[in-house]
This record gives structure tokens, C-alpha cells and sequence, in this order.
């Protein structure tokens, strides 16, 4: 019986410890996508933070407010004018979480 109940306590703790790494990993992955900018659908976000977004807007490049069909501004840059990856991330929409975050972005796109 004691040897049952030792066996029962070490897959318990082998468990725990499992499950705590798991959990560990989770929550620094989750963490290190957060670091990079997110290209996301724009028109699937749902969220009460304020953010920005900058996407293609008549084949140009445009800033929007994060709940704004009408640009902030649009800027004399063809969408066309960058490669596949860049094209599809502004067709999409690239979030930026904050003015200064937005102000790098279309530094980036329009310089």
C-alpha cells in the first residue's frame, strides 16, 4: 500500500511540474509576440483599447483611428510600390497601439 501511495505522490508532483512548465511556456510566448508589431485583419478586431491602424486606402498607404472607416491621413505612397509581404500586411491592416508606435510605422512606409 505504501508503495502504491509513493507512486501516486511522485505522478502527482511529475504532473504538477508538467503542468507548471506548460503553463510557463505559454505565458513567455505569449509575451514575445506581443514585442512585434501585429498584422491582423483590421475589420476582426474587437477591442475597448485605443489603437491605430495603417492600411491600404485607394492604393495608398492611410492611418485610421482604431473605430474609423474615414482616414486620419493618406499619404502619397502606392501599396505597389512594396513587396509581397509588405502589400498583404497593409491590405490587412498593421495595429499600432499608440501615436508614437503609428508615427514609426508611416516613417517606415513612407520613407
Amino acid at each position: 500500500m505504501k508503495i502504491i501511495r509513493e507512486k501516486i505522490a511522485v505522478l502527482t508532483l511529475g504532473s504538477l511540474a508538467l503542468l507548471s512548465l506548460v503553463t510557463m511556456t505559454i505565458s513567455v510566448m505569449n509575451g514575445d509576440e506581443k514585442k512585434e508589431t501585429e498584422v491582423i485583419n483590421a475589420e476582426t478586431i474587437v477591442s475597448e483599447e485605443k489603437y491605430y491602424i495603417l492600411k491600404e486606402y485607394n492604393g495608398k498607404i492611410a492611418s485610421f483611428y482604431y473605430d474609423d472607416e474615414d482616414p486620419i491621413d493618406v499619404f502619397d505612397v502606392s501599396v505597389n510600390s512594396f513587396g509581397e509581404y509588405d502589400k498583404q500586411a497593409l491590405y490587412k491592416g498593421i495595429v499600432a497601439y499608440s501615436e508614437e508606435e503609428l508615427n514609426r510605422l508611416i516613417e517606415d512606409y513612407t520613407s
